[in-house]
């Protein structure tokens, strides 16, 4: 009876050790998945890293990232699937992902392609609308899910493991009682052996796992990420982490954390932060390496907990910024001395013009009777001149202010906007007989103040080229075509020959003389300027005599 008690004891110990091992797959299976969850969520944002850097500043070296996030995506993705087979709500959620991943990189490849050949201001405007964020947001969301779903399982399973273990250890401890009554002494000693390798085995197995769960998580990053005790050592690290410092392994352990930035007190707020506050998001600092490389990184880093939920340590990843920063401040210095020029060109030009304008009107004025007509007709030819000059300075302030300034979409009430543009200037012509007919005009989503200037162009134009007509005609119309709205502005005027609609809409590029028609030749280089900006186009019709017809599209909201 003794001997058939302990069979069973052993038969019951030798199952439970095997439901343990099987649980212990599924935790490792578990971290698995999660790992390639985060590796798409990253091979993501190193795409979006690259695209950006050469949208910034058109440098194909910047698509490195780009392009090897490209292969790594798929290959996360198809593992990422195969891991979860078994679950059909995680094969759900990874149905829905992948259109999501693929609208995102479609995204991106447009966004690079209309930074290649349509340039800057067309590629940043796409950029700014939000659409890639809605996309990403999406995808963040599944990922969470999914990771919430694979961390419940674990919960599961570890409380099952968990079970396991203290059955098998329960089971062993009876079967060391029976074997004490079977074998007296010796074979109790012999079983005490048995029993503590027995019971040690499981838990030296987990403990091996569960370090091996940290290994395969830390080492499947491509950034730099530490483990940070409350003293602020290094516990572990990754190989990211020794290529970022180029230090070896065995040197980084237990050293300080703060020791590998330019400034260790700004490290050391941002590691206090995350003990206060439980965590930190994209904590700027600088990384600098034994030869003395410095790298620009975003720090996010948390606590993490034992069961009793004392915090044990800091879990810290540095996301590598400098070729995003190095970029972004070469566009702001370019910024800075383009305003710079604008205001010397303010300067520098105008105040001679003020001077000649100056003398003009004190020759005009003071030797008026020693003056011929001819003289006068001169001085006057200075003046003009002069003033000229002066709108033409101001038009190119105009034009090179507009590329730096900032696109501030807002919903536009587009027929009240053109009525008010159109009675500005018709007041400064009471004189001309013009009908004017705004047609009903469909609303749209811009920045009010530069599509103010370009109506403004437009209906400036338009009333400009139909003065020789005794009665002008101007329609302002809108219609949906091919999913964006398009506006145009049809006159009855003197109208242009279309062989020269290339040199229309470009800077000084005039089909009328100025003795005909006043002007500078960069109102149209103005309007096609912000319509791309807006993700637009602009075009024109004209017959010699008869009129034209200038339109622009914008995005459909």
């Amino acid at each position: 009876m003794v001997v058939a008690c302990f069979l069973v004891v052993i038969a019951i110990s030798y199952f439970s050790i095997i439901r343990l091992n099987d649980n212990s797959w599924w935790e490792i299976h578990t971290y698995q998945v999660i790992v390639q969850a985060d590796n798409i969520i990253s091979d993501l944002q190193n795409a979006e890293t690259g695209g950006r850097g050469y949208i910034i500043t058109g440098q194909e070296s910047f698509l490195a990232p780009y392009t090897d996030s490209l292969q790594n995506i798929y290959n996360d993705f198809h593992n990422l699937d195969t891991l979860t087979k078994d679950n059909p709500i995680q094969q759900k959620r990874i149905s829905d992902m992948k259109p999501l991943i693929d609208t995102r990189l479609s995204e991106l490849d447009t966004v690079i392609g209309l930074r290649k050949y349509k340039g800057f201001d067309v590629a940043a405007t796409v950029v700014s609308d939000g659409t890639g964020k809605v996309t990403m947001d999406s995808i963040r969301k599944i990922v969470t899910d999914l990771k919430a779903e694979e961390l419940g399982l674990l919960k599961v399973r570890t409380s099952d493991s968990d079970q396991t273990a203290s059955q098998t250890q329960l089971m062993l401890l009876w079967g060391g009682i029976i074997g004490f009554f079977l074998y007296l002494i010796i074979n109790n000693i012999i079983s005490k052996f048995v029993i503590k390798d027995l019971v040690s085995k499981p838990f030296l197995l987990k403990e091996q796992q569960a370090v091996f769960y940290a290994r395969s998580l830390i080492e499947a990053s491509l950034d730099p990420l530490v483990t940070i005790s409350p003293s602020g050592k290094i516990t572990d690290l990754n190989e990211a982490a020794i290529r970022a410092t180029g230090i070896s392994r065995e040197e980084l352990l237990g050293s300080d954390f703060i020791s590998y930035f330019t400034n260790p007190d700004e490290a050391r707020e941002g590691y206090e932060r995350v003990f206060r506050q439980g965590f930190v998001n994209d904590y700027p600092l600088t990384i600098k390496s034994k030869e003395g490389k410095m790298m620009d990184v975003l720090l996010n880093a948390s606590v993490y907990k034992n069961k009793e939920g004392v915090i044990l340590g800091v879990f810290a990843a540095a996301r590598d910024y400098t070729r995003m920063k190095q970029a972004t401040e070469a566009i702001e210095l370019i910024n800075r001395e383009m305003e710079a020029f604008s205001s010397s060109v303010s300067h520098d030009l105008r105040a001679p013009l003020r001077v000649i304008d100056g003398f003009a009107k004190m020759l005009s004025e003071d030797y008026a009777l020693k003056l011929d007509d001819n003289g006068k007709r001169i001085i006057l030819n200075i003046q003009d001149s002069a003033k000229q000059m002066k709108t033409l300075i101001e038009d190119l302030l105009a034009f090179s202010r507009l590329g730096g300034q900032q696109i501030k979409t807002d919903y536009v009430n587009m027929a009240p906007l053109v009525k008010e543009v159109f009675d500005e200037l018709k007041h400064a012509v009471p004189d001309r007989k013009i009908e004017c007919h705004i047609n009903e005009l469909i609303d749209t989503k811009a920045d009010k103040d530069t599509l103010r200037l370009v109506w403004t162009n437009l209906l400036s134009n338009a009333i400009k080229y139909t003065r020789p007509k005794e009665s002008a005609v101007i329609d302002i119309s809108s219609r949906i075509q091919d999913n964006v709205i398009v506006y145009s502005v049809k006159d009855n005027g003197v109208g242009f020959d279309m062989k020269y609609i290339d040199k229309l809409f470009n800077v000084f590029q005039r089909l009328h003389s100025a003795d005909e028609f006043e002007g500078t030749g960069i109102g149209l280089a103005n309007v096609k300027r912000i319509i791309e900006r807006h993700g637009g186009k602009v075009w024109a019709e004209g017959v010699v005599g008869e009129g034209s017809t200038f339109s622009f599209s914008l995005p459909k909201i």
